[in-house]
């Protein structure tokens, strides 16, 4: 990971115990052979992947030049009458 980061992994390292002490939650578990993501560390990258498509959407959106955003919304369901009828409801609201 850290390669992909382009950083050394001791910078990561640190950098990963810096946000969990200015976050006051443990975000990885650490043993000698492997390292994962705390339950509470699961939520953190949940909310912290919501933060940055945000940020990709403000972009898209207020940066000159950018390309305009493409909204794809794909339905597969049996034909039963329930699921269309929703299903225009939700057209029409949105």
């Amino acid at each position: 990971m850290a390669a992909h980061l382009y950083v050394v992994q001791s910078s990561l390292s640190k950098a990963v115990v810096e946000l969990e002490a200015e976050m006051g939650t443990a975000i990885f578990e650490r043993s000698q052979r492997s390292v994962t993501l705390t339950e509470e560390g699961t939520r953190f990258l949940s909310y912290g992947r919501q933060v940055v498509e945000l940020v990709v959407l403000l972009e898209r959106q207020y940066q000159p030049g950018a390309k305009p955003l493409c909204r794809v919304f794909a339905v597969s369901a049996q034909r039963y009458a329930f699921v269309v009828n929703t299903f225009v409801v939700l057209v029409k609201e949105y």
